[in-house]
């Protein structure tokens, strides 16, 4: 997310309602609700590894990995976290 909030903005299917963005550890370092599939969450986005996507009733839709982040990997000055 572009200016002083670090985040992610996550993209995934219609019917997802919650992401939880995941650490190297596997472990929950944020999350937020999803509206038709879309929402963004503040967190410092170099250390997300990974991201569930959940439906209403709590069920996995998605479990991915996201790209490693470097010094170097800026698009129009916000680093790359999450191409759905």
């Amino acid at each position: 997310m572009p200016g002083e909030t670090r985040g992610v903005l996550v993209v995934g299917p219609e019917s997802a309602v919650r992401a939880e963005l995941l650490d190297g550890k596997g472990r929950t370092i944020a999350s937020g609700r999803l509206e038709a599939g879309v929402g963004a969450i503040r967190v410092d986005p170099r250390q997300v590894t990974r991201v569930r996507i959940l439906d209403r009733d709590g069920r996995v839709l998605r479990t991915e990995a996201t790209p490693s982040l470097s010094a170097g990997s800026d698009q129009l000055g916000e680093p790359t976290v999450w191409a759905w």
